[in-house]
């Protein structure tokens, strides 16, 4: 099953111009998660990871999945965000 196809299943709304290699719309897609979907984070809590132009974003990302309880092989390396 194709990423913009589970995208559209969950409603969004760059589903059909989403580029999984690409950095800046993997960013805006965390975002949109987390305030849609996910909603872990209080929303006055979600100005780290929405400030995807951040040069401290990977930082943001890797405190994210922590505060999510992601396995740390997913973030033990940063090389996913570079």
């Amino acid at each position: 099953m194709s990423v913009q196809l589970k995208l559209r299943a969950l409603g969004y709304p760059k589903a059909d111009q989403f580029d999984i290699t690409n950095r800046d719309m993997s960013r805006v897609l965390i975002a949109w998660l987390e305030d849609e979907k996910i909603r872990k984070l209080e929303p006055t809590e979600r100005g780290p990871i929405r400030a995807v132009n951040s040069n401290t974003w990977n930082d943001a990302l890797v405190e994210y999945l922590k505060q999510l309880e992601a396995p740390e092989f997913y973030y033990a390396d940063k090389t996913f965000a570079k």
